[in-house]
């Protein structure tokens, strides 16, 4: 069993808080004793369409052990939901595991639900809140035979939302079921969900002498407490989106900060995959997985910003740089500070007999920074600055140069993603995806991607119009990646911190053919761009395709169809 505890009994919360009695199951399986808990509670309910009789639940850790497959009777009184199972973390910050549940009556499956959750917390409690509804029955598929080590008269049902997929209790609809626990809320408890315990039995039961009456008429006030100092801490991480507003404090389905940040947990994966077999610098999407693999790469650990930079963010960013009397960046900002002793990445364009690494910002590229009103209005009809505020945003800022956006990212604390990192995250990494989202096919119906003009209407496509074809960002929640992140495939390109290159150099070259931390960083014609936009085909998603623009400059050329999303240091 690798990073992942369970208990297996599901206990009963009142929603106000009762900490002691999570203390109970909230408990690593790792040591008897822990004194600070850490990991994921998933609070089970429903929202009153369905009367189940059974609540079926299974755990599997990140190498496919069955940690859990039990069957709850749900009869009451008392009432059984909401009910709460814990998973407790042992420490590993790239744990991952996929919880399985569905909810019976007479022995037939209502809704079945299936989540990944990603970056299991080793350091604070967070809560995933699985609702049961009448909406989703309609995704139900068949269940299989049971397991031998459960009490459950069958296996858990399939859900016709596909691989990766869940319901959407809301609406009824297929999202993406993949979540990474650093985007939830944390579990009402002390001190921001920290909890204490003294180690229980494996049965889960009672421990005596463990639990303390702790039920009083301050809990309601210490769980309003301790949204209020999370919701803080995050306004305090997150500075340029404090002003709150649109596109500032309003994005994604939740309305939650634009300038949230989201952990991709390191790795090593393969850059080429998926090459057409018609030869030439292009992908397709074959059946049964990735093929073609080439090119690897390893990538640190490092945080990606969910969503692609708003026009209300960059607003921000314009009035600091104030026409070039303002605001610029310093020399040398800009790096990956994190990487190779603050040196940052290494230059991937130079053989094995010697490393250079990144520069960061030059002092004199500062003269030509110019997000002046008519640069931003790079197109009459798509670009989606705006002189004043407006109705634009929530949606993708574009008609940056590269510069620019180099810049933005220094401003708002970050830097440029580097191409393979932003790759690995569009691809999950080690996964190799099709699309960030899966290998669903991305559609007509702007389910997963705003590609190919099909926003907001549909087919035919390929007849964008205005601006009115490009989506506020994050508006297509399935189309989420591996961890989190969100339009990682079309709406915008996005600018990446290399210069376009062929991956090297090669053995035959000087070199290994291989990338640790690395960027394309010697000057060449021009800078590489990544995703895909929301005029372009379905080829353009795939995380393998690369890009580039090119017109007069490298450093200060601009399109409609071009963005940027900004990375951090973890």
């Amino acid at each position: 069993m690798t990073g992942i505890g369970v208990r297996r009994p599901l206990t009963r919360r009142i929603r106000q808080a009762a900490f002691a009695f999570l203390v109970v199951v909230l408990t690593a399986l790792a040591s008897c004793t822990k004194t600070t808990v850490a990991g994921v509670v998933v609070v089970f309910d429903t929202d009153g369409t369905l009367e189940p009789d059974t609540l079926h639940v299974t755990v599997t850790s990140s190498d496919g052990t069955t940690l859990l497959d039990w069957c709850y009777s749900t009869a009451g009184p008392p009432a059984f939901f909401p009910t709460t199972l814990s998973v407790a973390s042992d420490g590993n910050p790239a744990a991952s595991v996929t919880i399985g549940a569905s909810v019976l009556r007479a022995g037939v499956t209502l809704d079945v639900r299936q989540n990944m959750v990603t970056l299991v917390p080793a350091d604070h409690v967070a809560e995933l809140d699985i609702v049961f509804s009448a909406r989703c029955t309609a995704q139900v598929s068949l269940a299989g035979s049971p397991s031998p080590a459960s009490n459950c008269t069958s296996g858990l049902a399939a859900s016709l939302c596909g691989a990766g997929n869940t319901c959407d209790a809301t609406t009824g609809l297929c999202v993406s079921g993949v979540v990474n626990a650093m985007t939830l809320p944390s579990f009402p408890g002390p001190d921001g969900g920290a909890l204490s315990s003294s180690g229980l039995g494996r049965d889960g039961g009672d421990a005596a002498g463990a639990v303390e009456d702790a039920t009083s008429s301050t809990e309601a006030e210490s769980a309003e407490a301790s949204t209020a100092d999370a919701a803080e801490a995050s306004q305090s991480a997150e500075p340029n989106c404090a002003p709150g507003g649109a596109g500032l404090t309003d994005c994604g389905s939740n309305k939650e900060s634009c300038c949230t940040s989201l952990v991709v947990a390191g790795g090593t994966f393969f850059r080429t995959y998926d090459l057409s077999p018609y030869g030439g610098d292009n992908w397709s999407a074959p059946e049964g997985g990735a093929a073609g693999l080439a090119d690897p790469a390893t990538v640190s650990t490092l945080r990606l910003d969910k969503y692609d930079v708003t026009v209300g963010r960059f607003r921000q960013f314009v009035n600091a740089w104030n026409a070039g009397a303002g605001w610029t960046p310093g020399a040398g900002s800009g790096k990956h500070t994190h990487l190779n002793g603050g040196e940052g990445l290494v230059n991937a364009s130079v053989p094995n007999d010697g490393l250079v690494y990144e520069t960061g910002w030059n002092a004199s590229d500062s003269s030509s920074l110019a997000p002046t009103n008519a640069n931003l209005a790079c197109d009459p009809n798509y670009a989606t600055w705006t002189v004043e505020a407006g109705s634009n945003e929530n949606r993708p800022i574009n008609c940056v140069s590269w510069l620019e956006a180099y810049a933005f990212c220094i401003w708002d604390g970050g830097f440029l993603p580097s191409e393979a990192e932003w790759e690995y995250a569009a691809a999950g990494g080690n996964q190799q995806r099709t699309y960030p989202w899966g290998s669903a096919d991305p559609g007509t119906a702007s389910q997963y991607a705003i590609y190919g003009c099909y926003y907001p209407s549909g087919p035919p496509g390929f007849m964008c119009r205005s601006g009115s074809n490009i989506a506020a960002v994050g508006a297509v929640p399935a189309g989420a990646g591996l961890f989190g992140h969100l339009d990682l495939a079309g709406e915008m390109y996005q600018w990446n911190l290399d210069w376009y290159a062929d991956y090297g150099p090669s053995e035959t070259d000087g070199g290994t053919g291989e990338c640790t931390d690395c960027a394309n960083l010697t000057a060449a014609f021009t800078r590489i761009v990544r995703g895909g936009d929301f005029f372009e085909d379905d080829s353009t998603l795939l995380p393998p395709f690369r890009n580039f623009l090119y017109r007069t400059s490298p450093h200060t050329d601009r399109d409609f169809g071009v963005g940027v999303r900004c990375a951090r240091s973890p």
